[in-house]
């Protein structure tokens, strides 16, 4: 059997060599016989180049979403405070962790929160903004969709203080940033128009009429 075995492999490396194609087969053919160790061309500086990656995970964690993950929101505003005077895409996810922050301390009014919020938002639907120059497809999505999950946490706690106008505002455009609050949107816009249908007479202003009009265009995009 043993020599049945080895012939077998002398073989397999004749038919290697022959075929032009060793690719380091044949050596590890001729060290399995030998039963000596076989050099597999993999050093331990390789592992750990196969290794950095998930340490450069590590590195890249979002410091913002590690406290807001953890509920720690004074933390997470402070944080925010501190990158405030920057420029660029960290100072807008800066502002956008800021609202979510104060939004779950409850120490500022949804009300005042809106307008610093649209403001951060806009440059979101602006494609040619600079801000967002050089920001990978991937980047800009999570950026949308962290704005888009603010303006709607935003826009409803404005809708229960029944300040409609601007939360219809800030549920919109979270729904054109990545098609998110939807459900919610629909709903106060039944509402509203409902309200406005049940006021509307054939003195009402054509604003008013206008008014009804586009939120009842608005729905038809739901």
């Amino acid at each position: 059997m043993k020599r049945k075995s080895r012939k077998s492999s002398e073989e397999s490396q004749g038919a290697v060599r022959q075929s032009g194609l060793d690719l380091g087969f044949g050596s590890i053919l001729s060290a399995a016989q030998t039963e000596q160790p076989v050099d597999s061309g993999v050093s331990c500086a390789d592992d750990q180049k196969k290794e950095s990656p998930i340490e450069e995970k590590v590195e890249d964690a979002n410091p913002f979403e590690e406290l807001a993950q953890a509920e720690k929101w004074q933390e997470l505003l402070h944080l925010c405070e501190q990158h405030s005077s920057q420029e660029g895409v960290q100072s807008l996810e800066a502002r956008l962790w800021w609202v979510k922050s104060q939004l779950h301390l409850k120490t500022v009014p949804a009300g005042i929160l809106a307008a610093p919020l649209e403001t951060a938002t806009k440059v979101l639907s602006d494609r040619e903004s600079e801000v967002l120059a050089g920001l990978t497809t991937g980047e800009r999505r999570r950026l949308n969709s962290l704005a888009a999950a603010v303006l709607m946490e935003t826009g409803k706690a404005l809708g229960k203080g029944h300040d409609t106008d601007v939360s219809i505002s800030l549920l919109e455009r979270a729904f054109r940033l990545d098609g998110s609050g939807a459900v919610a949107l629909r709903r106060i816009l039944n509402e509203e128009i409902a309200r406005k249908r049940k006021a509307l007479n054939r003195f009402s202003s054509e604003e008013e009429k206008a008014s009804l009009e586009r939120l009842q265009s608005l729905r038809r995009e739901l």
